[in-house]
């Protein structure tokens, strides 16, 4: 069974598939595509070889296991690195490590040297694999951010249905931004009373757990107030972003006060929002 393959779009035939970790993180299986890069051919011994080979990371993810999306319009994730750093022609990485609130990424390197030819040892050794970790907050693998920094821009999710329980927003949003929320019925033609986004308490700073509140007539709330008839329904949540990005959305089934406690929090993945 295929899963991927290079193209032209890629730099197939120069590009090739290098390796493809995969990690099950929490709902959705998170890939990290190796592409080999050929950066020139070079004559050796009366032959052609390869030369120096670069491996930069892509993102991918799936929800079956088979079917698989790059990320981002197939920008890179992790990026080689200049001449004498670590990575310097790439990585080859291992699956992802969830640890508390940071995700661990190991990986293999070289650092190759400034002087030496095409970054060998100056004796023409080529230095040995190092073992490298790269870290990043919970969820924070991709961000939607507005096209033009300094104005609004308005995000609407596909319909879904949510569990019960506060919705908590992994955001990071500058001092003089914020991020508003509202709730649309299935055909987006009417918003529900109580959660437009006039009520919406506004987010700011920076949390992997902002959540995502309602507040009118003194009473702040959240989706667990939607009316009766609209539970279990699919809902559209539009953010309005201002100077801010959004990371992913999960949905807790606890309250902010009993998760301080210690509670286990149930999760969605990383950018889903429940059942469509």
């Amino acid at each position: 069974m295929e899963l991927i393959r290079t193209d032209v779009r890629d730099g197939y035939p120069d590009v090739q598939i290098q390796q493809l970790t995969v990690t099950r993180y929490d709902g959705i299986y998170i890939g990290l595509l190796s592409l080999f890069r050929i950066k020139q051919y070079v004559e050796v011994d009366g032959g052609i070889d390869e030369g120096q080979q670069v491996n930069d990371i892509q993102l991918l993810t799936s929800r079956d296991g088979i079917h698989f999306t790059r990320v981002a319009d197939r920008s890179v994730f992790m990026p080689h690195t200049d001449r004498g750093e670590f990575g310097t022609l790439g990585f080859r990485t291992s699956q992802l490590v969830k640890h508390d609130d940071k995700v661990l990424i190991y990986c293999d390197g070289r650092i190759l040297d400034v002087d030496g030819p095409e970054g060998t040892h100056l004796d023409g050794r080529l230095p040995g694999m190092e073992i490298g970790l790269f870290t990043l907050p919970r969820d924070r693998f991709v961000a939607l951010t507005p096209r033009r920094l300094r104005e609004e821009s308005l995000v609407e999710l596909t319909p879904m249905r949510y569990p019960d329980g506060p919705l908590l927003l992994n955001a990071s949003v500058v001092k003089s931004g914020s991020i508003e929320a509202e709730i649309a019925t299935l055909d987006g033609s009417s918003v529900v009373e109580g959660f437009t986004r006039s009520d919406s308490v506004k987010i700011t700073g920076d949390s992997l757990d902002h959540e995502i509140l309602w507040q009118r007539d003194g009473r702040t709330y959240a989706l667990s107030a939607l009316p009766e008839e609209l539970r279990n329904k699919p809902l559209r949540l539009r953010l309005w972003i201002r100077q801010g990005k959004v990371f992913a959305l999960r949905s807790s089934g606890k309250t902010l006060q009993e998760r301080e406690k210690g509670i286990v929090p149930r999760s969605l993945a990383p950018g889903a929002t429940g059942e469509k």
